[in-house]
């Protein structure tokens, strides 16, 4: 698209300038030339078609400044909008998709930093609420002290691993809060 839009206004504004440099350079000679004409109509459209005037040749060069600066404006504002234009039509530089890809494989190490902490960290708190549910359901008839205390040790785990688990998946969810906390016993629930 930016291709084909560039070609087209490119060859525009070139017939653009030979047409009107042309017609300037007619209209600049008019006081000089007995009846000037363009090089595609006959005698001078701006003119009119009789015999020019006096007066009409002394605005011909006039006219012919008006011109050159009307078309070195058009060409200077269509430079500027095809400038402003370009980025939205191109899409990103080089640079700009480089550092896209950058931030992206930061974000992926990060993410994959987090999961290997957060299979470490749950893997640690499941293997001991395995040992100490084990030795609890073993010693609960032997010795309640200790399965009690084996209890107490799981839930402290548990609520260790929720909490790591938690804030990892709050990491891991760019729009969310991360500083979600699970509640410290369930004594508020009666």
């Amino acid at each position: 698209l930016w291709l084909c839009l560039h070609l087209l206004i490119g060859m525009a504004a070139s017939l653009a300038t030979m047409v009107a440099l042309t017609e300037a350079a007619l209209l600049a000679t008019a006081p000089l030339t007995p009846q000037p004409y363009s090089a595609s109509q006959g005698p001078l459209t701006l003119m009119g078609h009789d015999d020019l005037t006096p007066t009409q040749r002394l605005i011909g060069p006039l006219l012919a400044l008006a011109l050159v600066a009307a078309l070195l404006y058009t060409i200077a504002l269509t430079g500027h909008l095809l400038a402003r234009t370009a980025p939205r039509l191109l899409g990103p530089t080089p640079t700009e998709r480089l550092a896209a890809a950058q931030a992206h494989a930061h974000t992926l190490a990060e993410r994959g930093r987090l999961a290997r902490e957060l299979h470490d960290s749950l893997g640690h708190a499941l293997s001991v609420v395995t040992l100490q549910a084990a030795t609890a359901a073993r010693l609960l008839d032997t010795d309640p002290d200790f399965a009690r205390q084996a209890l107490t040790h799981i839930a402290d785990q548990a609520r260790t691993a929720t909490a790591d688990l938690d804030h990892a998946l709050g990491i891991l969810r760019e729009d969310t809060p991360t500083d979600r906390t699970p509640p410290p016993d369930l004594t508020h629930l009666h």
